[in-house]
């Protein structure tokens, strides 16, 4: 790794510290995870984005998302999928959208935080799990084992706010 690759990832490592110390506010882990056991029938209806929801996606972005998932489309003439070529008239994705929800799996959440009001926002719009908990903006974070500023999804949000450009972490 050169130094320049160095000095970056250092920067990264120092705004994610940041975003961290300021967006991701308190672990709720353990009451939630006591709430969601003796509330089960009500989480579902507060949380966003437990499921993959294609309604934006393109064709060949279902294509895709199925490909990654071992889902074969290469004989589906129904849907006007043929040997990898996705045509991406509505008919074709409705059909694929169809077939993402079909194949979709509730996700696997490991962690739940409570998090800033602008770190909420990204991550709704970007498809994470998010509870609204009596008004606290609640993150499911789907990975654990690493420190919260390593994970993709804040390197993610780092770069979508383009916070290191903007000055944040500068020596």
């Amino acid at each position: 790794m050169s130094e320049q690759e160095i000095t970056s990832e250092n920067r990264l490592q120092r705004v994610g510290d940041m975003v961290v110390n300021r967006e991701v506010l308190l672990c709720l882990s353990a009451p939630l995870e006591e709430w969601i056991h003796n509330n089960p029938n009500d989480f579902p209806e507060w949380c966003e984005n437990l499921y993959t929801n294609p309604d934006s996606w393109t064709a060949g972005d279902c294509a895709d998302w199925l490909e990654e998932r071992g889902i074969d489309l290469e004989i589906d003439a129904d849907l006007n999928v043929t040997w990898g070529i996705v045509e991406d008239d509505d008919e074709c994705r409705e059909g694929l959208q169809d077939l993402v929800r079909d194949n979709s799996e509730c996700a696997e959440v490991f962690e739940w935080w409570a998090v800033s009001s602008w770190l909420a926002e990204y991550l709704r719009e970007n498809g994470h799990v998010m509870l609204d908990w009596y008004g606290i903006d609640v993150w499911g974070r789907e990975t654990t084992g690493q420190a919260i500023k390593m994970d993709g999804v804040i390197r993610d949000f780092i770069q979508a706010k383009e916070l290191i450009a903007s000055g944040w972490g500068a020596v």
